[in-house]
């Protein structure tokens, strides 16, 4: 029997004006942006690229985006280990609100709610 090779899961990051993202699937990013189309030209392209490995497999990241999600701009104050790694994966950034510290979600955290249907 052949083993199943996996899929990982990566939100690509365009160098464009409009910071355009994409989600492609692959054993790994060359292979993922291959399997989606892509030319090996199209590396110089990208601004960069985030493994979304953990979120996909955690059970407290997507739930903690969504909740960040949901406060908007007054930012969210809970949770700050999986904050931290979301923020370490871009999809939520830090900012400061008077004494109050805490995270908000990126253009990149919000694209990936929809894109992956992470909403509950």
């Amino acid at each position: 029997m052949a083993k199943k090779i996996e899929q990982n899961t990566y939100a690509l990051v365009w160098k464009t004006t409009d910071r355009k993202f994409e989600v492609v699937r692959g054993v790994d990013p060359a292979a993922a942006m291959t399997s989606a189309g892509y030319g090996a030209g199209a590396v110089g392209a990208l601004d960069y690229y985030v493994d979304l490995g953990p979120l996909l497999h955690s059970k407290i990241m997507p739930k903690t985006l969504l909740e960040a999600a949901s406060f908007g701009d007054s930012g969210y104050y809970w949770k700050r280990e999986a904050c931290a790694k979301l923020a370490r994966m871009c999809l939520l950034e830090t900012f400061s609100k008077g004494a109050y510290k805490g995270w908000k979600i990126t253009p990149l955290g919000s694209f990936l709610i929809t894109e992956l249907k992470l909403e509950s």
